[in-house]
């Protein structure tokens, strides 16, 4: 069996995430969802119902009454919160302490999931994306499939991968047989989660190689965003990074306007951050 064979297959040892998770994933990119569409599917799952009181009532929030109902604190976060609590909840437990081959944590992981996810909603809405919601879903988890990859090199001797070893999509490939961006698209259709959301994860390191125009354009936002938060210095540290001038000119934007948009979304990035870090279970990266 190849290497590649068996990373493939450990995605068959993930659990899958709750039905209701699944469900509001594709309830935000839905224009017609209302907030009774959202509380349908929250209230039956205990664990998510609990999450979402716990943020409602956080100090990101300081309300000057206690959430004690669903539908209370759909009102007081808004569906697009609701979704990013689901989302949090979902997949935080499977990232590792430390993700093995890529020399980073599960903090700067995280930090750099976020900054992404909000750099590509604010990428995507500049760009004219018709979806942005879908946007943010997708640059929340573009490198889902670093999580695989480190969870086969935790459990298998039979490769030595040194730290920050797998840095490029070339080095997996090499290495490897696959690479995260392959391995993410299967996680997420495993996850049952809308096929653009997996195709983005799939070809957000050559996102002009997408095999549709929609699924080019959304893989190019969040290939931008992806580049815009290593240089901004969200999460895991590249030695050198710049910006794709083609991706760029497929979004209309200069380098100088995504700086603009990176300056004005780290409070929402830092924000984020706190409201999400209790829903997952991590601390606040530095």
């Amino acid at each position: 069996m190849s290497v590649a064979t068996d990373i493939v297959e450990r995605i068959d040892t993930i659990p899958t995430v709750p039905t209701a998770v699944s469900q509001v994933f594709g309830l935000i990119n839905d224009p017609k969802t209302t907030m009774a569409d959202f509380e349908r599917v929250v209230r039956p799952d205990v664990g998510l119902t609990a999450n979402l009181l716990r943020s409602a009532n956080s100090a990101y929030y300081r309300g000057s009454r206690e959430i004690t109902s669903v539908r209370e604190a759909i009102t007081r976060m808004g569906m697009r919160r609701v979704f990013e609590v689901a989302a949090t909840a979902a997949f935080a437990k499977a990232i590792p302490a430390r993700l093995s081959g890529y020399g980073t944590t599960s903090e700067d992981y995280w930090a750099h999931s976020i900054a992404v996810a909000v750099l590509a909603d604010r990428v995507g809405r500049e760009a004219g994306f018709t979806y942005p919601d879908l946007a943010f879903t997708a640059g929340l988890l573009h490198d889902l499939g670093k999580v695989v990859v480190a969870g086969w090199l935790d459990s298998n001797d039979a490769l030595a991968v040194r730290p920050g070893g797998l840095a490029t999509v070339e080095l997996e490939l090499e290495l490897l047989g696959t690479s995260h961006a392959e391995l993410g698209e299967a996680l997420c259709s495993k996850w049952n989660l809308p096929r653009d959301i997996g195709g983005a994860s799939r070809w957000h390191h050559a996102p002009g190689d997408a095999p549709t125009a929609t699924l080019r354009y959304l893989s190019t936002v969040v290939h931008v965003a992806d580049i815009a938060a290593h240089v901004a210095g969200f999460g895991e540290g590249l030695d050198s990074v710049e910006f794709d001038l083609e991706s760029l000119e497929r979004l209309s934007l200069s380098e100088e306007r995504v700086g603009a948009l990176v300056e004005s979304a780290k409070p929402e990035i830092d924000r984020m951050r706190e409201l999400l870090a209790a829903v997952g279970g991590r601390a606040r990266a530095a």
